[in-house]
């Protein structure tokens, strides 16, 4: 559970196993949201609960699952259920990103992005009270 400083900034949650984007993306988001991050599934599923963040980030294919998986699980958890999904894709198919869009996700970014195109891609999926995550 969030402290109330701490609610006043979004929380995002990313799974990912590539710390390096992470880690630069965090640098882009700084001040304006916090940001935890995951290397696999398993364990972020185990804290969502609790951490109850206004935004998921699924990396597609990190380990812990398909993000498939992850997203169908998230779902079903009628508290979680509308939190907003951005899923990091390689480049596939319409059919695939299909199934992704039937699964809930809200929103699909390419790897590798850019800066604009990451911090417009979470403000316009960020629903918060306090509203859109401003860019700087």
């Amino acid at each position: 559970m969030r402290a109330p400083a701490e609610a006043q900034r979004p929380l995002i949650a990313w799974v990912d196993e590539d710390r390096e984007a992470q880690a630069l993306a965090r640098g882009w988001l700084l001040g304006r949201c916090d940001l935890v991050t995951y290397a696999d599934g398993a364990h972020f599923l185990e804290e969502v609960e609790d951490l109850r963040p206004d935004l998921v980030i699924f990396e597609v294919r990190a380990s812990g699952g398909d993000g498939l998986a992850r997203c169908r699980s998230l779902r079903s958890e009628s508290a979680l259920g509308s939190i907003p999904i951005l899923f990091l894709t390689p480049a596939f198919g319409e059919a695939r990103l299909q199934d992704y869009v039937e699964c809930g996700g809200a929103g699909f970014l390419a790897k590798p992005f850019d800066k604009k195109s990451f911090q417009v891609a979470v403000r316009d999926l960020i629903r918060t009270p306090r509203g859109k995550m401003p860019l700087g």
